[in-house]
């Protein structure tokens, strides 16, 4: 009930112990001596964030939903079925950030801390006007469009600014230098 476990009868050696159940990743730790003192293993649980996506109250589906946080190595998207629902399972506990956009509307980031055991609310993004950033990036001494990666990332404003929270937008280039961030 408290997580401890005791493997008895084994010979004095060097071991891989693996840990796996349900509601958490597998853990591993080599080269395990025995006889040992105490080891402790720290397991992510398994956790998933799901919502929904509306705009003036009703559910909107085909939006296009994203994550990022402490516990991903990159952004994860999913697009919001027929009633505006969406969802993301199999993540590591951690602490997200959840936005999304479609068209001319977005909706703003929200934090989703997903410690611990739960409960957890379900996600509610709800769509407004956006604004579209549209530019080309040249070579200075010819003016030709370049090729590039293109990132637009928040900057804190003025007091009581809530752009802070907001997820990084990226896009490429054309071939004419000229990109696109929705």
């Amino acid at each position: 009930g408290d997580g401890r476990f005791v493997l008895g009868g084994l010979a004095a050696s060097r071991y891989r112990l693996q840990v796996a159940g349900a509601g958490v990743f597998t853990a591993e730790v080599r080269f395990v001596s025995v006889p040992s003192d105490e080891l402790r293993l720290v397991l992510a649980r398994r956790v998933a964030i799901v919502g929904r996506v509306v705009d003036g109250g009703a559910g909107t589906p085909g939006v296009v939903v994203a994550i990022d946080g402490d516990a991903l190595g990159e952004v994860r998207t999913t697009v919001s079925a027929d009633d505006g629902s969406f969802g993301f399972a199999d993540l590591p506990e951690g602490t997200y950030r959840v936005w999304g956009g479609k068209d001319d509307l977005a909706a703003r980031a929200q934090a989703a801390p997903r410690l611990g055991r739960g409960p957890f609310a379900d996600v509610e993004l709800w769509l407004e006007p956006a604004t579209i950033v549209v530019g080309r990036v040249v070579d200075r001494t010819t003016g030709a469009g370049l090729a590039a990666a293109v990132m637009l990332t928040p900057q804190d404003g003025d007091v009581g600014d809530d752009t802070g929270d907001e997820a990084p937008r990226f896009a490429r280039t054309d071939s004419t230098g000229v990109f696109r961030i929705e």
